[in-house]
């Protein structure tokens, strides 16, 4: 890294009803790095008032680790064929919010269109597409091409 320049940690997530994914990135250099990337699911078998708080947790000690000082949250949106899973979804991006917020880390919460358009392109399979053509997607799973667009869309606001 030059001298006068520092990291900055990008973490970019994805939730849904009972899982979420993300990707902590160092987004300071022409080409940003990936630092950790993973995926969990809540415990199972339990009262969704503890998945929930589990979740908070988890989201506290991924920030505590890794020392993110801004995050992008993917945002549950639903179409036309809406499902009763969106609620869960959309619970589990409140408590992501609220843990980020916990940690005084600033977070977006954008819909496809908006992390789309910061890569100069009108859908999300462009957008996917840009990000599998970048080096830091070097063996990165299809599951968490999500939460890297999301952490690299904070690079072009």
């Amino acid at each position: 890294m030059s001298e006068g320049s520092r990291e900055i940690i990008t973490l970019g997530m994805s939730c849904d009803k009972a899982a979420y994914s993300w990707c902590v990135i160092d987004s300071s250099r022409t080409l940003p790095s990936l630092i950790e990337r993973g995926n969990s699911r809540v415990p199972a078998n339990v009262e969704r008032s503890h998945e929930l708080l589990w979740f908070f947790r988890e989201i506290q000690n991924l920030v505590n680790r890794t020392h993110v000082e801004r995050a992008v949250l993917k945002r549950a949106e639903t179409g036309a064929s809406a499902r009763s899973s969106s609620l869960d979804h959309a619970e589990m991006d409140g408590v992501a919010l609220a843990a980020l917020a916990s940690r005084d880390v600033p977070v977006e919460s954008l819909k496809w269109a908006t992390l789309a358009s910061r890569f100069g392109k009108r859908s999300k399979a462009d957008a996917l597409a840009i990000v599998r053509a970048m080096p830091i997607s070097v063996g990165v799973p299809q599951s968490h091409l999500d939460p890297l667009v999301a952490a690299l869309s904070a690079r072009n606001p």
